[in-house]
């Protein structure tokens, strides 16, 4: 080999010397010269682009094309700047593309003691590239904090695109930093449209490298160890961490994931304890502590803040805390506690109850009391779901009967609870569930049921009191509200009139029904009396007359003429008014 420090500065003078040469050996037309220097003074700014990018093309070893567009980038003209810098970005896709890797001189390890001068010059003109590249990384910076809100987007896609096409040993360490930190910094714009943007963009360059994952992840973590961080950024970290697909060979940095959430937890105040924040913080502990090996003392730590939690949040939060506990039990093979059990016996007398997600919560719970050892708290946890069913949806009813049917079906003791006569010495008021003395009280909440007003759940209690399981292939939506009561009510689906006309002749109602009869012959009353209407109100004129002509007769009979007279004089009358409505 050769001496390290003389050796390598002998050959980076040597590399300078044929850089130069190569830059200088130009092949180019005059007239083309001509024309690009002219473009380049009076030209307009896409022309004077164009012309350094043909520049670029005639001789590659000639950098100053590169510099002149940085200068322009650098400028505080917006679109000039933009202009500029996507010049920029396709000229080094373009010189990226071949495999070529940036890197500095001193960085250089494989020496030979025989150095080809193509390689020399090779290795200068990519360290030349790469401090060119710097700048533009600064640039891309100076883009990131523009107050336009589509130079900031350009330059997150730009930063983003570099990352996600060329990999570290390619693009450099100082770059492949500058611009993940230039992404991870906009995380805490103060536009959301912005710091979303960024998330997404951190989310899928991480899928695409595991490098870039793990170099991600301690960037979001420096980033959350500084001081006066906002809520959003804190939330688009979580958002970013959440989104992570964990594996069990990457049991490291799953265990950095779960320190993260702690951490972000322990920043957030103690009124965030209801905050999206918190929803985020659970989901993400719930995905990453099966794929985690954190130490006891830790996990202690964690166990007592869930159960802190639980008390002062609402029944979502506090249910997915008691899966988080479940979750860290289970793989420390440790048996649920008594202070588990009271305290979700507790969580269930929650107001909130009915917001949760009831298959979730009923699989959760099923889970949890199926495997537990005592049969007198089997049963508290039953008749207490069934004193809460009292006052909920028809979904949550008939998940608690499928819930009871399940658990029966693997402890046959359950069963004597049904039929067992009640002694009143059920004591809900406990709350440790285990002495409570459910083992020595029936199931009275089941007769109630018996007489529901939805039809399917009497029929299923009936079925569970008569000592049969109850299955069904049914979604829990077909047990919904809305359901029975569209069926409840025989509703049909919109059409138009004509297929409505077609479906009543095709389908005539019973011929025999009292109230349609009824309905008909009214209809008909109503017709004929809207017809003399119109026939009175067309002779109204007529009408005057004859009245006024009747009652004139009616005083000369009531002056000098007997009963007899008058009923003639009257039944006249009456034969006169036919024949005038006859005439007209």
């Amino acid at each position: 080999g050769i001496n390290a420090e003389y050796g390598v500065m002998a050959l980076h003078e040597k590399a300078k010397k044929l850089f130069l040469n190569a830059k200088n050996n130009k092949k180019v037309n005059k007239k083309d010269e001509l024309w690009i220097h002219s473009v380049l003074n009076k030209g307009t700014l896409s022309d004077k682009v164009a012309a350094l990018i043909v520049k670029s093309n005639e001789n590659p070893y000639d950098l100053d094309f590169l510099d002149q567009l940085l200068k322009m980038s650098l400028k505080r003209n917006q679109r000039e700047s933009q202009t500029a810098a996507d010049a920029i970005k396709e000229i080094l896709f373009n010189f990226l593309q071949n495999g070529r890797k940036l890197q500095f001189f001193k960085e250089i390890n494989d020496w030979k003691e025989e150095t080809s001068e193509n390689l020399l010059l090779e290795y200068y003109f990519n360290e030349e590239l790469l401090k060119r590249f710097l700048i533009y990384c600064q640039v891309l910076e100076q883009l990131s904090t523009h107050h336009l809100t589509h130079v900031r987007i350009f330059a997150i896609k730009t930063s983003s695109n570099f990352l996600s096409n060329f990999k570290k040993e390619i693009i450099s360490n100082e770059v492949y930093s500058q611009l993940l930190n230039c992404l991870v910094n906009k995380l805490g714009d103060s536009e959301k449209k912005i710091s979303s943007l960024t998330c997404y963009q951190l989310i899928s360059i991480s899928h695409s490298s595991f490098q870039l994952k793990k170099d991600a992840i301690h960037s979001i973590e420096l980033l959350l160890n500084r001081k006066n961080l906002t809520l959003r950024t804190k939330y688009q970290c979580l958002l970013f961490l959440n989104q992570q697909i964990l594996n069990k060979y990457e049991i490291d940095l799953n265990n950095q994931i779960v320190l993260l959430y702690f951490s972000i937890f322990e920043s957030i105040s103690n009124d965030q304890s209801e905050s999206k924040h918190l929803s985020a913080i659970l989901t993400g502990l719930r995905r990453a502590l099966p794929y985690s090996n954190i130490n006891n003392q830790k996990l202690e730590q964690i166990i007592e803040t869930l159960y802190k939690l639980i008390d002062i949040t609402n029944f979502n939060k506090g249910i997915q805390c008691f899966m988080i506990l479940h979750i860290i039990f289970k793989k420390k093979n440790i048996c649920q506690t008594t202070k588990f059990y009271s305290k979700l016996y507790n969580k269930l007398l929650e107001p909130t109850i009915g917001n949760c997600n009831y298959s979730v919560f009923f699989h959760f719970l099923f889970q949890i009391v199926s495997r537990d050892s005592l049969i007198g708290r089997q049963i508290a946890f039953v008749k207490r779901i069934f004193q809460v069913s009292f006052y909920q949806n028809n979904d949550f009813v008939l998940l608690s009967l499928f819930f009871f049917s399940k658990l029966t079906s693997q402890n046959e003791q359950l069963w004597q609870s049904i039929n067992r006569s009640e002694l009143n010495c059920f004591n809900n008021q406990i709350a440790d569930p285990q002495f409570s003395n459910a083992e020595n009280s029936c199931l009275w909440e089941l007769n109630v049921f018996v007489y529901h007003f939805n039809p399917t759940i009497r029929v299923y209690t009936k079925s569970i009191l008569s000592g049969n399981s109850i299955t069904t292939n049914a979604s829990l939506n077909d047990f919904s509200e809305t359901n029975f009561l569209n069926i409840f009510s025989k509703k049909k689906p919109k059409t138009n009139k004509d297929a409505f006309f077609k479906n009543n002749q095709k389908n005539p109602l019973p011929q025999n029904d009292e109230h349609i009869e009824k309905f008909k012959n009214l209809k008909i009353v109503f017709k004929k009396r809207n017809r003399l209407n119109d026939e009175v109100k067309d002779n109204q004129e007529d009408d005057g007359n004859l009245k006024k002509m009747i009652e004139k007769e009616m005083l000369e009979l009531s002056s000098d003429s007997d009963e007899d007279e008058i009923g003639k004089r009257f039944i006249d009358s009456e034969e006169l008014k036919k024949r005038l409505k006859t005439k007209n």
